[in-house]
């Protein structure tokens, strides 16, 4: 199976996954793209993240599509079903860079082949094979992570409505999430600064550094969806923009580690006074 281009970024599997398992679904993702905007630091998973977290997505999936997932763990997935199965990445022999060597909670899509195997399908870690259905139970419970089955959706009926969510960031309506999740982690920035040349092979730096590109991506797919009766001037482009220069100084931390977190932390602040502006403007136009 070829792997496909995916709307969101590496980081961002949840939702990926989501548009993996209706993709073959007549239906519109983009009161998905409109709705799914945020900015908020992960402290469970120490992750900069730039979309809406998995229980609100779940929130909106049922409202808004009329699609309800069902928790269980991976070996309770009948057999001929197909899940977002949840794991540890650490124990995923074919995630690259994470294989016992370094946790991370990922989800993907996977049909219950067996008692035995599921078959996998996941396009961040190039990956379309057999996986032990053990093994997948065994991962999740180190990260404490059930799997989500779709139930009650026949696949004839899903809706799909045209409707113009409000982003995420707007409905929570709080001032200060901006500010904190850039914040925690300018609070992060030590760490990576202290690790041993070369910094680009660090995992911490890596990480940071797939975040910031992961955020990135969800803009441009958010504001590829234009909202019909509102209009933002060139605020859109403005936003991307800025996460591109803060992903540029970032990375000249390799290089010129004082200058490069410095830039880093400027055009962070900028990007943020930025988001703050759009959310703005969105109620606004209410």
């Amino acid at each position: 199976m070829s792997m496909q281009q995916l709307p969101y970024g590496d980081f961002d599997c949840e939702v990926n996954a989501i548009t993996i398992l209706f993709g073959c679904c007549e239906m519109s993702f983009d009161p998905l793209y409109r709705f799914n905007y945020d900015l908020h630091y992960d402290e469970e998973e120490e992750l900069f993240r730039g979309t809406a977290p998995l229980d609100s997505l779940l929130v909106f999936m049922k409202r808004s599509y009329g699609i309800q997932f069902k928790e269980l763990k991976p070996l309770n997935v009948p057999i001929g079903s197909s899940a977002i199965l949840a794991a540890n990445a650490y124990h995923l022999p074919f995630a690259q860079d994470y294989y016992m060597k370094h946790r991370l909670v990922h989800y993907f899509v996977a049909r219950r082949e067996s008692v035995e195997q599921f078959e996998v399908y996941d396009p961040i870690f190039r990956y379309s094979g057999q996986l032990s259905a053990q093994l997948v139970d065994d991962s999740a419970v180190t990260i404490d992570r059930l799997s989500l089955l779709a139930y009650q959706m026949p696949l004839g009926s899903i809706r799909s409505k045209q409707e113009e969510p409000a982003p995420f960031l707007v409905q929570l309506n709080d001032a200060s999430r901006i500010s904190e999740a850039i914040s925690k982690f300018q609070d992060r920035l030590p760490q990576i600064l202290e690790a041993p040349d070369p910094l680009f092979d660090d995992y911490l730096f890596k990480k940071y550094f797939g975040n910031l590109q992961s955020i990135l991506q969800s803009r441009i797919r958010h504001f590829a969806t234009p909202y019909a009766n509102r209009s933002f001037g060139e605020l859109p482009d403005l936003i991307i923009a800025a996460w591109k220069k803060t992903i540029k100084s970032y990375m000249k931390m390799g290089v010129n580690r004082k200058q490069g977190c410095s830039e880093t932390l400027e055009s962070l602040h900028e990007t943020g006074a930025l988001e703050m502006q759009y959310c703005e403007s969105f109620k606004s136009q209410r």
